[in-house]
């Protein structure tokens, strides 16, 4: 056997024998005696782990030194690290909770539950080396107290220093370690641990400042000192009673550590406390403490476990001065209201206000005025409150008002004591007392408001001495509504004006009743006026009417009523001839003014009287202390008067009469026939010749002639004028001012004042008085509109307006406004050379403008006042004849208006001369640019023929057709002598038919017509039916349809469907407001027309619902097509092709030659948007213009217009 294989045997003989039995570490000193039981195992601390070192002596003697020896003398290498040998190692643990064991363990200290250790050996060189079993790590776990056995590997040849186990630890507990069982005995003792986990009291205790809201103290708000100390029942440090000063900033003290300057508290002292620390501050532990002028509110929270926490929270009386405090304010109720006292105050600083309130929240504010304040009575009353927050502290505000009021409350403005509009409680409502029928006025003493839901007494209402009746009504006066409960849900309540009206209604003092079958009713009394035996009465009959002739008339009087009530009423006495009425009127007498009425027949009184005596004036028969008076006719007229036999005669020669002696002129005036003058002359101003004498004149004998005049044609001014109101329209609830009219006079141009004769003036008064929403001023005749709130868009108001002239002549013009959804806008009329685009629009809407190729030249908001402006941009400068379109935007709805640019010679004068003496001069204001024949007429002139109008007076320059105006013109009438036989004058005789056209479209209120506008399927039925004269009859019922509520087209839409022109849809509607299409509006005529079958070449008419009537149409010549070969049935009409279709079904035709005759020609409407290059030009005036006409040749349709209405 060779070297090498004795030092293998011998290596492998040397590691069997170390697997089999536990070694020390080469080299070391083996022990001398045995580790004692109970002794602690030492450890030492390396970060948060500590390591607990076994004792060597606890592990069992190494038996075979003599082979290591050799194996290290031999120098033979370590055994594999992967031989190993088993160790066996036993250990307890024993847990004690808080209070050294007085509470059960915490568990939920370790990780997952669990005590862990991990075995770690160091070998000499001090590498850690972990043993395992089965190929995985030893540790030492444990859930709960108990004992378990651990086995573990070691390899055979690692040189052991120390066996160790590590255990993490954590402030809360404390570990120790003791060896149970332990011994050096050769035989080698089981090694058994220990290990003691202990829970510990924590050390800590934190003091924290925070605000109300529970964050941390802002530093400028912490106390700049305490004085207080914290103290604690039974903790020592160093010995001595635990007392800390107060810091004045969060702190956390750990006194196991130590505070300084105060020493330390040992674990164990701190062990064994069995409950909590009891920390105090000041000797409190809750409540409030004052530190720095600041009160805080204390809360002290102690755990064995947590440590204890002192949080020291700033009180919210203090939180807030910090925000500027309260300031009071001044609370309004009504009398024994319920109220709350945090009304009563506010944020002293606006910019903490929502601070203060979230503090205010859960406070409760007091008064604490001596005496207390309430709303058991009215008045003023300054005081105190007192704001208590729950967190004990407290806040006081100082002249808080508290302002209580009557139910009721009528304002005296002239009493300084009385209560004031501004003291009132918000929710007021305003009552007005407002006079109605019988009642002229109300006196108060200024406005009345009422807390909402009182009820009104009767001495709450203004009494009879304040209320001024209307002439012939009196008191008690009748308050509505019924329910005299004031509350923003009557109907009473007028939520647009903001206030609730109480209406007083007078009854009639005198009532007329029928004098042969009197019902008198309750509280009145009859008085019958009969009209005795000579002579009738005259007075107000049970109808309510003037009545004469009357032999009786009765009245009921109230009971309360005087004689000055009743004489209101009195009738006239009308006695018969040759009597007259006696100074004592009545039998009885009626009673004095202020007397009251007591029920009576009253009987009239008469004296004879004979001043005057008609006679025969051809044989005259004159009484002593009579003189006669004769009136005769004169050269031109005949008499009215009383003849000889004493009755009423007309056209008489002569009148005479017998009149005392005594009697005075105005005692023969009496019997003054009327004079009838002849046809073209009128009575001269100086009537008689010799003229009557003065009234207080004796009459003297004489013959009085009548005298004439030549009749200068007089035309009343109602025939003369023609008053001209601007049409309007507005939203629902929105209120209309409508200017004074214009006038226009006959033959003369523009517009003239309105008539005037001396102190007479023009008046306008409302023609319908149920229209209460309308208010007209008499005097200009500007008229102002409130539209009901509930009226419909689409609507339309007519507002009949009764014109008086100086004459006495009336006429009644009618306005109409629109009920719209949103205005149109309007354009200022822009110029040439404009910088700017200015018009009207809807407030808030946005204004689009456009030139005429659809670029848009500006964009603007419209102002509050309705005008808006957009700048016209240099290089696009505005020309004549230029297209401005402005479409107005607003909550997706959209409107337009148009405008055409005007040269700045917008008017000039074209004068019409018949060019001899005596012939006429006409002078009128045209536009620049317009058509001169349309203002052509043909004069006449005896004895001579009209050659035309020409430019120069004495040649024939004549004007062309087509010719316009572009500077102020005179043209000049040539004539030529007309031949006539023997001397006659010739005049041209006229035979041709008249016939009257009344106009069926209409303009707008803004002076458009609007031609390429769409038409709505209701405007359509309008015009329909309006030329064929069936809106006169219809119905005026609300149409049958489910989107047709009633409104202005009512009568149109029931004529037209009764007809068979239209019809609704499937679905029950209408649809008024949609616009009509071309293919609706050919089916309408075709239904009037009455046209055959034809077919048009239409592309896209092919299979469309409406190409039958379309096809008849067209071959009828009615309507035409596009250029590119279309239709287009489903496009909308507009109203100037509507128009023009209409025109030709009803043969009315004007042309530039139509109106050149024509009487008022200058009345034919104009528009702004309606120029005479127009292609629609001629059919527009035709529809919009009322005239009377001739056919220029028969069986033609040109019209010759003979007078424009």
């Amino acid at each position: 056997m060779n070297k090498k294989a004795i030092s293998l045997l011998l290596a492998i003989f040397m590691l069997l024998s170390t697997i089999v039995s536990p070694s020390y570490a080469i080299n070391q000193d083996l022990p001398q005696d045995k580790v004692e039981a109970g002794d602690d195992v030492q450890y030492s601390d390396k970060g948060n782990k500590k390591i607990f070192k076994i004792d060597k002596r606890a592990i069992k003697e190494v038996k075979e030194p003599a082979l290591r020896s050799a194996l290290q003398s031999n120098r033979l290498r370590r055994a594999p690290i992967n031989a190993t040998r088993k160790e066996t190692m036993t250990v307890k643990l024993t847990t004690k909770g808080l209070g050294n064991g007085a509470q059960s363990f915490d568990w939920s200290l370790f990780n997952n539950r669990k005590f862990t250790g991990e075995l770690l050996i160091y070998d000499v060189d001090d590498n850690e080396y972990y043993p395992e079993k089965d190929g995985k790590r030893v540790t030492i776990d444990f859930t709960k107290d108990g004992e378990q056995t651990i086995e573990f590997e070691v390899p055979v040849g690692l040189d052991v220093d120390s066996y160790n186990i590590v255990v993490k630890t954590i402030d809360n507990f404390e570990v120790r370690a003791t060896y149970t069982n332990a011994s050096t005995s050769p035989s080698g003792a089981e090694l058994k641990l220990e290990f003691t986990v202990i829970e510990l009291t924590s050390p800590f205790v934190e003091v924290i400042y925070k605000d109300a809201q529970g964050q941390n103290l802002a530093a400028d708000k912490l106390p700049a000192t305490t004085d207080v100390n914290i103290t604690a029942d039974g903790v020592k440090l160093a010995g001595a009673d635990l007392s800390i000063p107060l810091p004045t900033q969060n702190t956390k003290y750990n006194i196991a550590q130590g505070i300084p300057g105060k020493g330390r508290a040992t674990t164990q002292e701190l062990n064994n406390f069995t409950d909590a620390i009891k920390y105090k501050v000041n000797g409190q532990d809750s409540g409030l403490i004052t530190l720095d002028n600041k009160e805080f509110k204390l809360s002290i929270t102690n755990s064995l476990k947590d440590g204890s926490q002192i949080v020291l929270t700033l009180s919210k009386a203090d939180q807030l001065k910090e925000l500027g405090g309260l300031n009071p304010k001044t609370i309004k109720v009504w009398k024994d209201d319920v109220f709350a006292w945090k009304d009563g105050v506010e944020p002293a600083d606006e910019n903490n206000s929502a601070a203060v309130k979230e503090l205010l929240k859960d406070a409760t504010v007091t008064d604490i005025t001596t005496p207390t304040r309430d709303s058991s009575k009215a008045g003023k009353f300054p005081g105190k409150l007192q704001v208590k927050f729950d967190d004990g502290s407290s806040y006081e505000v100082d002249k808080q008002m508290l302002i209580v009021s009557e139910h009721i409350v009528t304002l005296n403005p002239n009493d300084p004591d009385a209560p004031k509009e501004e003291d009132l409680p918000d929710d007021k409502i305003e009552v007005k007392f407002l006079a109605s029928t019988g009642v002229n006025s109300i006196t108060t003493t200024g406005k009345t408001y009422v807390k909402p839901g009182t009820t009104f007494k009767d001495t709450d209402f203004p009494q009879e001495k304040d209320i001024k009746f209307n002439d012939g009504y009196k008191g008690p006066v009748t308050w509505t509504p019924k329910d005299k409960t004031v509350t923003t849900t009557s109907p009473a309540y007028l939520k647009r004006q903001g206030y609730f009206r109480f209406t007083a209604t007078a009854g009639k003092t005198v009532i007329p009743t029928n004098p042969d079958d009197p019902k008198t009713p309750d509280g009145y009394v009859l008085v019958t006026f009969t009209k005795g035996d000579h002579g009738t009465l005259k007075g107000i009959g049970a109808d309510g009417q003037q009545t004469e002739k009357a032999e009786k008339l009765a009245y009921n009087v109230k009971a309360t009523a005087t004689y000055k009530d009743l004489k209101a009423y009195e009738p006239t006495i009308v006695a018969d001839k040759e009597w007259k009425v006696a100074d004592a009127k009545w039998n009885p007498a009626l009673g004095e003014d202020d007397a009251k009425v007591t029920a009576n027949t009253h009987v009239a009184q008469y004296a004879e009287d004979k001043t005057v005596i008609p006679t025969n004036p051809d044989d005259p028969k004159t009484p002593d202390g009579y003189v006669l008076v004769t009136f005769t006719k004169g050269d031109h007229g005949t008499l009215k008067g009383i003849g000889a036999d004493g009755q009423q005669t007309e056209k008489a020669e002569k009148l005479a009469y017998n009149v005392k002696a005594t009697a005075t002129y105005k005692d023969l005036k009496a019997y003054e026939p009327t004079i009838v003058a002849d046809k073209e002359w009128k009575v001269a101003d100086a009537k008689w010749n010799p003229a009557l004498g003065e009234d207080d004149a004796k009459v003297t004998a004489n013959t009085h002639v009548a005298q004439y005049a030549a009749k200068t044609p007089t035309i009343a001014d109602k025939d003369n004028y023609d008053p001209h109101y601007k049409n309007q329209s507005g939203k629902p609830g929105e209120t209309v001012q409508i200017d004074k009219p214009t006038f226009t006079k006959k033959g003369e141009q523009g517009t003239v004042p309105a008539p005037t004769d001396g102190t007479k003036k023009t008046t306008f008064t409302k023609n319908d008085t149920t229209q209460t929403n309308v208010t007209v001023d008499p005097n200009t005749g500007a008229i102002t509109v409130v539209i009901p709130s509930d009226a419909k868009v689409g609507d339309t108001i007519t507002i009949p307006v009764d014109v008086t002239y100086p004459d006495n002549s009336r006429e009644t013009v009618d306005v109409i406004i629109t009920v719209i959804d949103q205005e149109n806008p309007t354009i200022d009329q822009p110029y040439e050379g404009d910088k700017t685009i200015k018009g009207k629009g809807e407030p808030g809407s946005i204004i689009e403008v456009k030139d005429k190729d659809g670029k848009v030249i500006g964009e603007t908001d419209v102002k509050p006042d309705g005008n808006w402006e957009v700048n016209v941009p240099d290089d696009k400068p505005l020309k004549p004849g230029d297209k401005i379109v402005a479409k107005q935007t607003k909550n997706g709805k959209e409107k337009e208006a148009t405008a055409t640019v005007m040269s700045r010679q917008y008017y000039l004068t074209l004068t019409l001369d018949e060019n001899y003496r005596g012939g006429e001069i006409t002078h009128y204001d045209v536009y620049q640019g317009e058509l001169i024949e349309r203002y052509l007429y043909t004069p006449r002139r005896r004895g001579y023929v009209f050659e035309g109008w020409s430019y120069n007076s004495r040649r024939l320059d004549e004007v062309r057709p087509g010719d316009g105006i572009y500077y102020p013109t005179t043209l000049y009438a040539i004539w030529s002598k007309q031949k006539a036989k023997d001397d006659e004058e010739v005049e041209p005789i006229d035979t041709r038919e008249v016939g009257e056209h009344k106009a069926y479209m209409f303009g707008y209120t803004d002076g458009t017509v609007r031609p390429n506008g769409y038409i709505t399927r209701a405007e359509a039925a309008a015009l329909v039916t309006r030329l064929l004269g069936l809106d006169t009859f219809a119905s005026a019922a609300e149409p049958a349809f489910t989107d047709t509520p009633s409104s202005w087209y009512n009568k149109a839409i029931n004529a037209a469907v009764n007809r068979g022109i239209m019809k609704g849809y499937p679905d029950g509607s209408f649809r008024p407001n949609a616009p009509i299409t071309r293919a609706e509006f050919t089916q309408m005529i075709s239904t009037i027309d009455n046209k055959p079958y034809g077919v048009a070449p239409f592309a896209d008419v092919v299979g469309h619902w409406a190409e039958r009537p379309i096809g008849s149409e067209y071959q009828a010549g009615r309507i035409k097509g596009y250029p590119d070969g279309t239709f287009r049935p489903n496009a909308f009409i507009t109203r100037c092709e509507a128009v023009v279709i209409l025109n030709k079904i009803f043969e009315r035709n004007y042309d530039a030659m139509s109106a050149m005759n024509a009487k008022n020609k200058e009345y034919i409407k104009r528009f702004i948007d309606l120029a005479p290059s127009f292609w629609g030009f001629n059919d527009m005036v035709e529809a919009t213009n009322t005239h009377l006409f001739k056919r220029r040749v028969k069986g033609a349709v040109q019209e010759d217009w003979v007078e424009v209405k």
